[in-house]
């Protein structure tokens, strides 16, 4: 008995040590988990990061824009539009698409999925990220609506039906009809709009300004250039849908702040000291030696 109470001391007193060794190693979990070379959920929400970072990704996505990337941009703007509007020819073949190219309609995968995958991770899922971390009459939102309108109408132009309404409710979501999704544009652009209108009535003071590099955060451009675009989707539904084409037109150049008009009204992506990239054209031209204007 003496020895079994003896054997049960040391277990009983390495089963404490375990304890305590366990209790002081699951003490660092949170610091040993940590990323160090992104942000925290804590550090997102200084200086308006959380929708501020977001809605910068969301102006760099709709044409691809960044360093070493005009391989990419080649692939979502040249090789899937360009090239069939003929605004520009191809003035090579590419070893890895093998005997498929885009350019003879002999269309290579990579490159036809390229502009659907990349809207939907640089332009959609932050759009969503900003819906989660905003309400509905947040100018943020309203900004961020814009941008995805915009970024999408594109998209649909290329593919026709695609997920939109639904998107962020499920892993797999059901396809919208693009008669459907134009409609749903018109929504959005009114209520961005009428958010954008009240917050520039009551002040003149830039919004975002330190994460919009296309307009510095001034709202009044971006209603001006929201409702350009309501104008311009309407006009591609002209002859489809003539009487909510003209309601469309007149709710955009009746509103009061109306239409982009002069050139300082141009949606530019601009560079700064705190944001630069490559020109993705200059890539193509001359760096890559891809492309040449098209004869036609």
């Amino acid at each position: 008995m003496k020895q079994i109470s003896k054997y049960i001391k040391v277990v009983n007193g390495a089963l404490l040590a375990g304890s305590l060794l366990l209790t002081a190693c699951t003490s660092h979990f949170e610091s040993w988990n940590i990323n160090p070379n992104e942000v925290t959920p804590e550090q997102m929400e200084r200086d308006n990061l959380k929708t501020g970072a977001y809605f910068t990704q969301m102006e760099r996505g709709i044409f691809v824009v960044g360093k070493d990337k005009g391989g990419l941009f080649e692939e979502t703007q040249m090789l899937t539009g360009d090239i069939f509007a003929s605004y520009f020819a191809p003035v090579k073949t590419w070893d890895y698409a093998g005997t498929e190219d885009n350019d003879c309609y002999k269309l290579y995968r990579q490159w036809y999925n390229s502009p659907f995958n990349n809207a939907y991770t640089e332009v959609m899922q932050p759009w969503q990220s900003i819906v989660e971390n905003t309400d509905e009459v947040s100018p943020a939102r309203a900004l961020a609506t814009i941008v995805k309108v915009f970024g999408m109408s594109r998209i649909t132009d290329k593919y026709g039906p695609i997920p939109y309404s639904k998107f962020g409710t499920s892993i797999h979501v059901a396809y919208d009809s693009q008669k459907d999704i134009y409609y749903r544009f018109f929504e959005e652009l009114a209520d961005a709009i009428e958010v954008l209108t009240g917050y520039n009535s009551r002040t003149s003071e830039p919004y975002m300004e330190r994460y919009d590099y296309i307009y510095n955060g001034r709202v009044e451009k971006w209603i001006k250039f929201a409702n350009t675009l309501r104008l311009r989707l309407a006009m591609r539904i002209s002859y489809v849908d003539e009487t909510k084409a003209r309601t469309e037109i007149e709710a955009a150049i009746g509103h009061s702040i109306g239409l982009m008009t002069s050139v300082d009204d141009n949606a530019v992506l601009k560079q700064s000291a705190s944001f630069t990239f490559i020109n993705e054209w200059w890539e193509a031209f001359e760096s890559f030696n891809d492309f040449r204007m098209s004869a036609t």
